[in-house]
């Protein structure tokens, strides 16, 4: 359970949300002799206007690639739909992040 933020200046509300995720992913490998390996993502979520504030940044649904540029060297990016925290319509969002790693983010747990 959640305070929901929007309740606060009249009478605070607890909410509960719960979110759920798929990805399917595909791409070359990540083995260390490759000159360039990828990953290809589509995700999708069930973050939507009823849930709780925690989820307003999470995407929707999104597509999305992490690109080894050289050993160590990631640059990952996403295109999707998500809610918008200020006014809590849909937009769509990209976003693109370099990251100095052994394996992409989404491997990297």
């Amino acid at each position: 359970m959640r305070l929901d933020l929007q309740t606060l200046a009249t009478t605070p509300q607890l909410v509960s949300s719960t979110l759920y995720a798929a990805r399917l992913e595909m791409g070359r490998g990540l083995d260390v002799d490759a000159a360039q390996s990828g990953r290809y993502l589509i995700e999708v979520s069930n973050a939507g206007r009823s849930s709780a504030g925690a989820f307003k940044n999470m995407f929707k649904y999104a597509v999305g690639i992490d690109w080894r540029l050289k050993k160590g060297a990631w640059l990952e990016m996403r295109l999707g739909r998500n809610r918008s925290v200020a006014t809590g319509q849909d937009e769509t969002t990209g976003t693109m992040t370099f990251n100095i790693s052994s394996v992409p983010t989404l491997f990297a747990n």
